[in-house]
């Protein structure tokens, strides 16, 4: 994609990522926590609070299809997508 000098990879405890270093915010996160243990949301929840999203910015979440939340606070759902046990969440960042 060419996109390396736009793109940041963080490898870190996104359940406590504390406040964003100053740089730009995020327009786009990939989160494929353990299954089933609610990291999603509290990684999305995190993020939120410490300020590492963009104003719109979309989480892309990965957890198992009966567990995938419907609602995050601060998020918006804007697509769902199930693949045999695994489920995609598509949450649009709406707080500021």
């Amino acid at each position: 994609l060419e996109v390396e000098a736009q793109t940041s990879i963080q490898q870190r405890d996104a359940t406590r990522i504390g406040t964003a270093p100053e740089v730009e915010k995020f327009d786009l996160v990939f989160a494929d926590p353990p299954y089933g243990k609610q990291f999603g949301e509290r990684a999305a929840t995190s993020l939120a609070q410490n300020g590492w999203f963009a104003s719109g910015g979309l989480l892309v979440l990965e957890e198992q299809k009966l567990k995938l939340p419907t609602q995050i606070e601060g998020f918006d759902l804007r697509d769902r997508r199930e693949m045999g046990t695994t489920a995609i969440g598509l949450f649009q960042f709406v707080a500021e």
